[in-house]
């Protein structure tokens, strides 16, 4: 496939609705007819119809991005790179671009937030007359045309200090654990029986990246979660309050069903000594 071939296929044909694509993409929109126009116009919602991008907690983003700007990478990857951090600073700084630059603040967190997170991102294509947003003379950009991508794309890099970033057309990899669920704060949430003791998430991400996704005592994949992530929860082999360590050589990940029979399973004892093996035969591995 060339090039120009493979981007082709992201051209869009028709002209969709925002609303209707951001719904076919998984977000919750019924917050769009919360305005005057009520139901009857919520697709015409300024809050949300103008915005370049979208973010559900622990679903995903959503990005508007144009055809035009679509890029083929050596080894055939559609990609985008921008930098919105820098665009919002530079459109706050000219008379009547304050909307643009709040838009352009907003997808640059959402971008942030995503890469974070590991969050799936959802492309909306557009095509049409796209203006230079840093021109007050030029007008408004156009979408003729807008077609939601069915693949999924990823931020593939995000630079903290400058705001630089690439997104592509691919998934990353997404392990998440019992500890890491969106709407916990991983690095305080503790256990009602551990009270005192606090999981190094550095630790638990070393872990569930050594299993890739398979349970490391059953040899079972994770389950898919909503927000495209697979799911294994940690494990201390030896318990903190036992004096275990919150080491990788000490954390395990294992589907929900092995981890409960490992603390509360009538085999249990045989069970750690099996994952201690395990462990050690890895770590042999991998030496």
């Amino acid at each position: 496939m060339t090039v120009n071939n493979a981007i082709e296929i992201l051209r869009p044909v028709g002209s969709a609705r925002v609303m209707d694509l951001v719904e076919e993409a998984g977000h919750d929109i019924s917050d769009w007819a919360k305005f005057k126009g009520g139901v009857s116009r919520a697709a015409s919602n300024p809050k949300y119809c103008y915005e370049w991008n979208y973010y559900q907690e622990g679903v995903s983003v959503i990005l508007n991005l144009w055809f035009s700007d679509m890029k083929v990478a050596e080894d055939g990857i559609i990609f985008q790179e921008f930098n919105m951090r820098s665009l919002s600073s530079d459109l706050s700084a000219i008379k009547g671009k304050k909307p643009v630059s709040k838009r352009a603040y907003n997808f640059d967190e959402s971008l942030k937030r995503a890469y974070r997170e590991s969050l799936p991102v959802r492309v909306i294509v557009c095509e049409g007359n796209q203006s230079d947003v840093t021109n007050s003379d030029t007008p408004a950009s156009q979408v003729e045309m807008r077609k939601l991508d069915q693949q999924v794309w990823s931020v593939s890099s995000y630079d903290m200090m400058t705001g630089q970033c690439k997104v592509e057309r691919r998934a990353a990899t997404h392990f998440i654990d019992q500890y890491s669920l969106p709407d916990i704060n991983d690095e305080q949430r503790k256990d009602v029986n551990t009270s005192v003791y606090k999981r190094q998430r550095s630790v638990r991400d070393a872990a569930l990246a050594r299993a890739d996704g398979v349970c490391e005592y059953c040899g079972k994949p994770g389950f898919l979660t909503v927000g495209g992530y697979l799911y294994l929860e940690t494990h201390h082999i030896i318990p903190l309050y036992q004096g275990g360590s919150d080491t990788v050589d000490n954390v395990i990940a294992l589907c929900p069903n092995d981890h409960k029979q490992a603390h509360f399973g009538a085999d249990h004892v045989s069970i750690r000594a099996q994952l201690q093996k395990e462990i050690s035969k890895r770590h042999l591995e991998s030496a």
